[in-house]
């Protein structure tokens, strides 16, 4: 018998099973569903019983911590991680989270368990693994690595992306890192001020312009950067971890690179396309995450108001908390929709290169617009679920607080809501997006749907542009919904 916890009301129970709303979400937009539905029951009863617990003590007690010399004053740069998130990680790598689109050629099974680990901090650890382990396995180098960074073979091996600099977060136009040619290698020098993984990662996928190259996104490269030299030195300098609000548990750090160790991603001219490629499935983890935490909160908060007595009766039957637990029941099941149908979509072309084909392009289309709704979604319920509890809903002895500070890194992380909706703007008024998506939903929105989904895309095609973009927010929340009613009635 499970021991109960003081700080939550949902560990020890089945975190699959006691989801509403997954299950027949899954079943409609994943083929290969049943195949894998005892392996999501057994996942969901070792996170409910292990996972979660883990998590909250992590979390609270034993985050990475940064050792930057050994007792000879030996710089080492090692971040030193908890046995115990050790274990979590090998137990999740044993369940498969990245290595079944290597294996079976799906990404769902990975952002189903994504969704029901839904941790902002050690899923960031295996999102990023796997968007290294799809690029290199697409594009090279170092495929003969792919199985052990995928986590399907021992030893386990992870993966990170080192993109931004203190001078560029979105506008990686603005990167200062140098690249110049060694023979068959590169050596990149440069500062990354933003690298999640750090420490953990043996490769890193880096962005840096050529030595002498303009400063333009069209020559911004791509390349993976080994942790240790060959001669089994440091290959760059870890600065310092970063204190964040929320994503403990995945060490994000400043990383100097001098004469660091490179090899190109592909063709160098290609680069901010694979760049660009990687961030999709790290939005696409984004997106199933915001909406897995968020079910996490909202299943605390329904077991504590059915358990909590006020003026007589529990909580949950008082009529204004009964008709928004049903109000934000529904606000689940469109967040958790449009980040699967998402997924489905992208799981259908995520093996195309670039140029890549129409499929690819609607897929990037919802991924933009799942990432931003699934985002907001998330801080909305988990703050709302915070006010369920009162006063001890901002406690941090307890875990539904921790919930709604992984929302808000949600909001941020892979793109803030401006970013994904110029990014939409882009790829409907010059990639033609918007026409896409209007066939895929024709026969399933209503008309009076239909025809505002028209208008929007009309008016991105063919508005001023700064009208456009100064609405462009709106729009991708308008958007959003009408996606979501398209598809909501074909779930049962």
């Amino acid at each position: 018998m499970t021991t109960k916890a003081a700080f939550s009301l949902l560990v020890g129970s089945n975190i699959y099973e006691e989801d509403p709303i997954l299950k027949p979400i899954l079943k409609h937009l994943w083929e290969d569903y049943n195949d894998h539905e005892q392996e999501l029951i057994d996942f969901g009863r070792w996170a409910g019983e292990e996972l979660l617990p883990a998590l909250w003590h992590l979390d609270n007690y034993a985050p990475p911590q940064h050792l930057y010399f050994t007792p000879l004053g030996e710089r080492v740069d090692q971040i030193w991680i908890s046995p115990l998130q050790r274990n979590l990680m090998d137990r999740l790598n044993e369940f498969g989270i990245n290595s079944d689109p290597h294996s079976s050629e799906t990404l769902m099974y990975h952002y189903a368990l994504g969704y029901l680990l839904s941790d902002a901090g050690l899923y960031c650890i295996f999102t990023l693994t796997n968007q290294v382990a799809i690029i290199l396995s697409k594009y090279g180098p170092f495929k003969e690595e792919v199985p052990y960074i995928s986590g399907a073979q021992k030893p386990y091996k992870y993966g990170a992306t080192f993109y931004t600099e203190v001078t560029s977060g979105s506008d990686l136009s603005q990167n200062q890192t140098i690249a110049r040619r060694d023979g068959s290698r590169w050596l990149l020098t440069g500062e990354k001020y933003f690298t999640s993984n750090v420490g953990i990662a043996d490769y890193a996928l880096v962005t840096a312009f050529e030595e002498g190259a303009e400063r333009h996104i069209k020559n911004l490269r791509l390349f993976v950067v080994p942790r240790y030299r060959k001669d089994g030195s440091p290959n760059y300098v870890i600065r310092r971890l970063k204190p964040k609000v929320g994503s403990r548990l995945v060490p994000t750090g400043e990383v100097e690179l001098n004469n660091s160790e490179a090899y190109p991603v592909g063709d160098l001219s290609l680069g901010i396309y694979y760049t660009v490629e990687s961030l999709m499935y790290a939005r696409l983890s984004n997106a199933v995450a915001s909406m897995g935490l968020a079910m996490k909160a909202y299943l605390e908060a329904k077991k504590f108001a059915e358990r909590r007595i006020t003026f007589g009766k529990p909580i949950i039957k008082h009529t204004l908390l009964a008709a928004e637990f049903e109000e934000y029941l529904e606000k689940l099941k469109r967040g958790i929709l449009i980040g699967f149908l998402a997924v489905a979509e992208m799981d259908k072309c995520w093996q195309e290169k670039p140029p890549y084909n129409e499929q690819y392009l609607f897929a990037r289309l919802l991924t933009h617009i799942a990432k931003n709704r699934t985002a907001e979604l998330a801080i909305d319920i988990t703050q709302w679920a915070i006010e369920v509890f009162g006063g001890i809903g901002v406690l941090s002895e307890f875990i539904i607080e921790r919930w709604h500070r992984e929302a808000q890194v949600a909001i941020i992380w892979e793109g803030t809501a401006h970013i994904h909706a110029l990014e939409m703007v882009e790829t409907i008024r010059k990639k033609g997006a918007g026409r896409l998506l209007i066939e895929r939903i024709k026969g399933l929105a209503s008309p009076s749907d239909l025809k505002k989904a028209e208008q929007i895309i009309q008016f991105i095609e063919t508005g001023s542009i700064e009208e456009v973009v100064r609405k462009s927010r709106h729009l991708l929340r308008e958007l959003a919904v009408v996606i979501e009613n398209a598809y909501l009635s074909q779930i049962s």
